[in-house]
């Protein structure tokens, strides 16, 4: 029986030269990340695009700690090459996954190459424009625990409260605001059309 090949990804630098980026425009790179069962391992390939063309192009992009890089070093493959990044990073690109199955994300440690000071020192600068012209921007806080859980549990829920205390205590040109009633429907209507959509309730949460 002969002996199975095993195919490993070469080193990203070839992937980054198949997507150069202009220094004399505003392009960035995007990275479109491919649907998968969630111990599979995070696949997708590059884009370029331009953020002074309109209209933009959507892409959604992502901010977290870097963290450590971890031994042995975690991958994702991008196209047919492979991608270093830290433990952080591969956390909440699964989470995501798992919650939107296939997606376009602008993530610096993939997009940029990390290995070229002269990139970085171009793409760097356009940061503020790619979070503010991206559709969304997800936060990543960490894996969460038993604490945390319950503090984003109360920042999801927080804003509803305000159906609920309608009291008047406050003072407005030295006369106290008419009473109100609680608003417990409108409350539950608020809760239930948030999920519907992440721009309303931006909390990526695991289904199970």
């Amino acid at each position: 029986m002969a002996n199975a090949t095993i195919i490993r990804p070469a080193d990203a630098g070839d992937r980054y030269a198949d997507f150069p980026l202009s220094n004399n425009r505003k392009c960035i790179r995007v990275f479109d990340i491919e649907a998968a069962s969630e111990n599979e391992p995070i696949r997708g390939d590059l884009r370029v695009i331009d953020l002074e063309k309109r209209p933009i192009e959507d892409f959604t992009a992502i901010s977290y700690v870097w963290g450590a890089y971890s031994e042995p070093a975690d991958m994702i493959i991008c196209g047919n090459s492979s991608v270093k990044v830290t433990a952080n990073c591969i956390s909440a690109l699964r989470h995501l996954r798992n919650t939107l199955g296939s997606f376009t994300i602008w993530v610096d440690a993939i997009c940029i190459n990390q290995k070229d000071d002269n990139e970085k020192s171009h793409q760097i600068p356009l940061m503020d424009q790619v979070y503010s012209f991206a559709v969304i921007v997800y936060v990543w806080l960490g894996e969460g625990n038993e604490k945390s859980d319950r503090a984003m549990d109360y920042l999801a829920k927080a804003g509803y409260l305000g159906f609920f205390d309608r009291s008047t205590a406050k003072m407005k040109r030295g006369m106290a605001l008419k009473e109100e009633k609680p608003q417990p429907w409108a409350a539950a209507r608020s809760a239930y059309m948030s999920t519907w959509t992440l721009h309303q309730n931006p909390f990526v949460r695991d289904s199970k």
